[in-house]
């Protein structure tokens, strides 16, 4: 119809799954303008597409501040949700898919429960691995003390009332919780793959090797061990979320990457 696209890519593309590398190539030729969420993801769709650098543009995501933003009260937001006051409130908020990589979290959990009872663990979210991830957390013993209470909506009451964020995922494009997490001044520990290192940073304190569950556990027994690790966390992800485009620059951005689109047609 000559009508003009834009595609947004929202994660990381992978050339090894070959039938959507296949579909990306063919759609690729009809879009005049790319949009990525990182650099790292513009500079591989030039360099494998071949594409001129003015037609792929980085656009990270943003978030609304006057949503998510830190709670006054931790405590009193816990007792409106229905969690403990009294233990460490830990944290994922993500799809019960496989990249989410929970598997690992409810084995963080059980590594944790063996020098102290005193944590609260949530998973929010939902997806086809709820059974399988069910049937984990009871055959190593954490009934008591791991949950799915499933979507939540609003999100930022629980972002904002969780004393740790936990998050290990094998694949990201830009999480959008990372930043919402930033936003709320909940530290956060996360692995170190591609899209959460371009969120977080490459020098955040709480990054573990994707591949190495005794580092993920160790990062947790550190943030539980030692207020000055916390602290050092959180020192970061001001300042990194200081760095980050406002909603407002986000959307004159996008302003202006339709309206030249618009302009050229």
């Amino acid at each position: 119809a000559g009508i003009p696209c834009v595609i947004h890519h929202h994660k990381t593309f992978n050339p090894r799954r070959k039938r959507r590398w296949f579909i990306l190539r063919l759609l690729a030729r009809m879009a005049v303008r790319h949009l990525t969420l990182s650099d790292q993801t513009r500079k591989d769709l030039v360099a494998r597409l071949r594409f001129p650098d003015e037609r792929v543009v980085s656009l990270p995501n943003s978030v609304d501040t006057t949503v998510f933003k830190p709670t006054a009260d931790r405590q009193a937001l816990k007792r409106e949700l229905g969690l403990p006051t009294d233990r460490l409130v830990i944290g994922g908020i993500a799809s019960l898919a496989p990249q989410k990589n929970h598997g690992a979290s409810i084995e963080m959990f059980r590594g944790l429960k063996e020098t102290t009872d005193g944590f609260h663990g949530i998973i929010c979210g939902e997806g086809p691995l709820r059974v399988e991830l069910e049937a984990q957390i009871g055959r190593v013993g954490l009934t008591q003390h791991v949950f799915l209470p499933g979507n939540k909506r609003p999100l930022h009451p629980w972002l904002q009332a969780m004393d740790l964020l936990v998050f290990p995922s094998t694949w990201e494009g830009q999480p959008m919780v990372l930043l919402q997490a930033m936003a709320c001044e909940t530290p956060i520990i996360a692995s170190d793959i591609e899209g959460n290192v371009a969120t977080l940073g490459a020098d955040h304190p709480g990054l573990f090797a994707v591949d190495s569950p005794k580092k993920f556990l160790s990062q947790v027994n550190l943030f539980q061990s030692d207020g000055g690790f916390a602290d050092r966390i959180l020192a970061h992800q001001r300042e990194r979320f200081a760095s980050e485009p406002s909603l407002n620059d986000y959307l004159e951005r996008l302003h202006e990457v339709y309206a030249g689109v618009c302009r050229a047609r």
